[in-house]
């Protein structure tokens, strides 16, 4: 997906020594050389990171590993889902693009180096949910893909896709099998994982739209379902 002023390339002109001799350059979703490629803020959340940032670097025939310009760091609190991250970053893109010609003005730039984390576009196998996963990572998971793609996962008993957008990890021991969604008294949502529960607060049922937990409670006729 193209981000608003975060994928930006800028192109400079001399017209005596024809088209782009300094170089073209673009703006990455991330602390470069962490997360390099194609959905950077997800994968931030995803992989636990407290920070992330932008970078402006220049392009080469890398994915995302040319010359450094310019970063800024972001906090990434607890709370924040995929949504609430990107607009952190789009707030900060206006100040960081002007600092970043600033930059340019004055030649800075500096070799990245070595890679640490990837960011893989996202797809139907990476964004399933695994429920043989801790709760915490299933946790980052689902916060990393809200409010889209969505983590996803399949209802046994109907074979139908459910996607899960927030949720509430409480650690306690259970002897319930992993991916088992149940009704904890009259108004909560839970889901079985290896080191406790998950707390699910908004889903989706595939062909139904998106609702609050209470109302997926109201509108079912069973109070246990096997997820997958």
């Amino acid at each position: 997906m193209l981000m608003f002023l975060l994928w930006l390339h800028l192109k400079f002109y001399q017209k005596k020594s024809g088209p782009y001799p300094l170089g073209t350059i673009n703006i990455h979703a991330s602390l470069l050389p962490n997360l390099r490629g194609a959905a950077p803020i997800n994968w931030a959340i995803i992989h636990g990171l407290n920070k992330t940032g932008l970078t402006s670097f220049y392009i080469n025939e890398g994915v995302d590993t040319g010359d450094i310009i310019s970063q800024i760091e972001i906090e990434i609190n607890k709370t924040d889902d995929f949504g609430s991250l990107y607009e952190k970053l789009k707030l900060n893109s206006g100040k960081f693009i002007l600092d970043t010609l600033d930059n340019l003005k004055q030649g800075e730039k500096q070799k990245p180096f070595d890679n640490i984390l990837n960011a893989p576009k996202l797809n139907k196998e990476n964004t399933k949910i695994k429920w043989t996963d801790n709760g915490n990572e299933i946790y980052r998971k689902v916060k990393g893909l809200s409010p889209i793609p969505g983590a996803w996962s399949t209802i046994e008993s109907e074979n139908k896709i459910i996607k899960i957008y927030d949720v509430i990890f409480h650690k306690e021991k259970n002897d319930l099998s992993n991916g088992e969604m149940f009704i904890r008294g009259k108004n909560k949502l839970m889901i079985s994982v290896n080191d406790g529960v998950l707390e699910v607060l908004s889903l989706k049922i595939e062909g139904k739209k998106k609702v609050n937990a209470l109302d997926f409670i109201n509108g079912i006729n069973k109070n246990k379902f096997k997820l997958i």
